[in-house]
């Protein structure tokens, strides 16, 4: 009903879209689209349209108005962005360039950085946004600047400052699913124009977006986690400022993770409970506890030295941890075939330095990086029907030193050239041990697999860029970039040969314009692009608690990217985001076959019994789309006492999506849309803000995410319909 009452607000027109991205300029922002200020390049605040590069930006006010919680939710508005969940980690993928490489022994192909520091681990990534000030998403391979694996993109998230004037907000979302969300910021000066301070908290938890049918069986996919940052800013001189930051995170969920059946679970027995789910996106049944608990934090210092007028330095030194520990029902029913146990302890330490420059006709920066990581990983599968239990428990040491530098040219005031390189040097080591145990006698069956292993790679990574400032509202810019990353080891191996992956490389060839017109009410950026993959390292979950990753041997992705913001009248703006995405292998003939596929690929041509593997050479890659699209609308109404009444109106879409190498279709999503709205009220300079807003109205159903690691393919749903009522008080 309540659902019913909103749809019927949205016929009065009240309902719109997006709000403004960032910072507001001094234009009025009723008759201009606001600008956008990013720190992408890292010397210094730099509007949106002037920076060569494919970048969206969210700030802290889309942020909360979209219900935005962490990088999961920012799929539906960045184009080329897909973000999945696997067990305790994220899966992230930028323009079909992505990994669902999650285990000890390897990396994420998009980086997340929060405040300049590094999150190495992809368990990490899924961290609630907390404090935030905005979002910046670049599109394509940071080899330069942010280096190390970010072939796909890199993910910033950058604080809000501590004030020198006392702030402070709150606010309180209530839903359906028992939904509690509660946030608190509160910052302002210790010593006036000296000492600052902030520290924000946030707390959610719902229910389960899915119901567990077996006996006893909880319910998954809820929420229950919390975290706290604090900030302290010390202005030691006028040119000397230092900022410690410091945050913990942690959570206790029975987590949604392939929990669903995509056929009949047939051997060795039919699962009944669960087969009667089929086609039902949030019903499972589950005899296994899915518990997943988390707790991560770290801190940081960064030290800003002002030595000129026109060069500085910066100094992030960071240390981080991460642990997560999880029980999965690995085969998805109400029998007692597979279960697993995965845990991680992980910490690492980052320094980096820079210099940045800034002179009438040059723009340029240049930087030292470490990072050393250590890994404790323990993956364990209990199989009671072989009565056999695979405990793989790897070990995993990283030392990671870059050098770089990225200059901006200006050979004249309208057109200029852009430089970088980067030198990474990584060495790798693995202690492994694998074992099989008997559960009935307690005894190895066979010998336990410890082959200690070290790797070092090293690369090259330059950029060469042109962009052309056509004119106030018109800028064009092209560039080539080689992005890199660096092999591994599969952690389950258990022989010497297969151990090791290689590394893969990528150059990306770009080209767009970034235009606004009819006095900046028309904002309309394009992007086309081209990638070269080598060595593409590709995943496959074999069975519970086994993956391998091999090297496809090339791979091309083509696209274009097409955003377009509007403001035809005071208080309306429309939005459009539109990705054209053509993703496939180039010669990939010996894709890895997960034994709970090989039934759907019966009579396929591209299949070899023999041989177990597949030609997937010109199939489409994972998680990439061939078209994903955004379009919005929202509408301001203003009030008298400064107070405004808004709406608005989200409609996503995507095309078929793929999930394994093969492009069967019990392994894929096919097209779908989905639809959120909201009002909302503002108050006099904001001080009281509140919204009702619905996610996915309609309740569609679709899968984020799939695999074959068990009897049979199994998926991961999306969320269903939501509903949220939040209340905000600043002051």
């Amino acid at each position: 009903m309540f659902a019913a009452r909103l749809l019927v607000l949205t016929a009065t027109g009240l309902l719109g879209a997006v709000p403004a991205f960032t910072q507001q300029s001094t234009a009025d922002a009723d008759n201009a689209i606001p600008e956008i200020v990013v720190t992408a390049t890292k010397v210094g605040a730099q509007s949106v349209q002037q920076t060569p590069l494919a970048i969206s930006a969210f700030s802290a006010n889309q942020i909360a108005d979209a219900q935005i919680s962490n990088v999961r939710d920012l799929m539906e508005y960045a184009p080329s962005l897909q973000v999945a969940k696997g067990t305790a980690n994220a899966e992230i993928f930028i323009r079909g360039i992505g990994s669902t490489n999650i285990f000890a022994g390897s990396d994420p192909d998009v980086s997340v950085q929060v405040d300049g520091v590094y999150l190495a681990r992809p368990s990490a990534q899924l961290e609630d946004f907390l404090d935030v000030d905005r979002v910046e998403i670049l599109r394509g391979p940071q080899g330069t600047l942010y280096g190390r694996n970010a072939v796909g993109g890199t993910i910033n998230v950058i604080s809000r400052r501590p004030t020198d004037e006392f702030e402070a907000r709150t606010s309180l979302t209530l839903g359906d699913y028992n939904l509690v969300q509660t946030q608190a910021y509160v910052s302002g000066p210790l010593l006036p124009e000296r000492l600052q301070a902030s520290l924000a908290v946030n707390f959610i938890r719902h229910d389960g977006y899915t119901e567990n049918i077996a006996p006893g069986g909880h319910d998954i996919d809820d929420a229950e986690r919390g975290s706290a940052r604090g900030q302290l800013r010390a202005e030691l001189t006028e040119r000397i400022v230092a900022t410690t930051r410091a945050d913990w995170s942690s959570l206790g969920e029975h987590f949604e993770s392939y929990s669903s059946l995509l056929a009949p679970s047939l051997k060795p027995k039919p699962a009944l409970l669960a087969n009667s789910t089929l086609g039902n996106y949030h019903e499972v049944a589950l005899d296994f506890p899915q518990k997943e608990t988390s707790h991560g934090g770290g801190v940081s210092e960064e030290l800003d030295v002002e030595l000129t007028s026109q060069l500085s330095v910066k100094s992030i030194t960071a240390y981080r941890e991460n642990r997560y520990q999880l029980t999965n029902d690995s085969d998805a029913t109400e029998l007692a075939l597979s279960d697993a146990r995965q845990s991680e302890r992980q910490n690492q330490f980052s320094q980096e330095v820079t210099m940045q420059g800034r002179f009438e006709r040059f723009d340029g920066v240049a930087g030292l990086y470490y990072l050393h990581e250590n890994i404790l990983a323990n993956i364990n599968n209990t199989t009671p029907a072989a009565n056999t239990f695979r405990a793989t428990q790897p070990h995993v040491d990283d030392d990671a030193p870059a050098i770089f530098a990225q200059g901006t040219f200006k050979l004249t005031p309208a057109l200029h050239l852009t430089l970088g390189a980067r030198y990474t040097e990584e060495e790798k080591k693995i202690f492994p041990n694998s074992f099989v145990q008997s559960t009935v006698s307690g005894k190895l069956l066979g010998p336990a697999f410890v082959s200690p292993a070290k790797a070092t790679y090293s690369a090259f990574t330059p950029k060469f860029g042109i962009e052309w400032q056509a004119s106030d509202q018109a800028l064009i810019y092209a560039s080539a970039t080689r992005g890199y990353k660096s092999g591994g080891f599969n952690y389950a191996a258990t022989s010497v040969a297969a151990q090791q992956f290689a590394p893969e490389t990528i150059w990306s060839y770009e080209a767009g314009a970034k235009t606004d017109w009819l006095d900046r009410r028309l904002r309309v950026n394009l992007t086309g692009f081209r990638y070269n993959y080598t060595g593409l390292q590709v995943q496959t979950l074999l069975s519970p608690g086994v993956a391998f990753i091999g090297n496809a041997a090339t791979a091309r992705i083509k696209g274009a990217e097409l955003e377009v913001t509007g403001k035809p009248i005071a208080g309306l703006t429309l939005i459009s985001n539109t990705s054209f995405l053509d993703a496939r292998y180039g010669s990939f003939p010996k894709a890895t076959v997960p034994a709970g596929l090989v039934p759907y690929l019966a009579g396929n041509p591209a299949y070899s019994a023999a041989t177990g593997a597949f030609n997937a050479t010109g199939n489409t890659l994972t998680a990439a789309p061939r078209i994903s699209t955004l379009a919005a609308v929202q509408y301001d109404h203003h009030l008298g006492s400064q107070s405004t009444l808004y709406g608005r109106v989200e409609y996503s879409w995507q095309g078929r999506t793929y999930y394994d190498p093969s492009n069967v279709l019990i392994m894929s999503q096919g097209p779908y849309g989905l639809l959120n709205a909201a009002v909302g009220f503002r108050g006099p300079s904001e001080r009281w803000t509140t919204q009702i807003l619905v996610k996915n109205i309609t309740d569609k159903g679709y899968w984020i995410t799939t695999a074959a690691n068990g009897p049979v393919p199994l998926g991961n749903a999306g969320p269903p319909r939501t509903i949220w009522v939040s209340i905000a008080r600043k002051w």
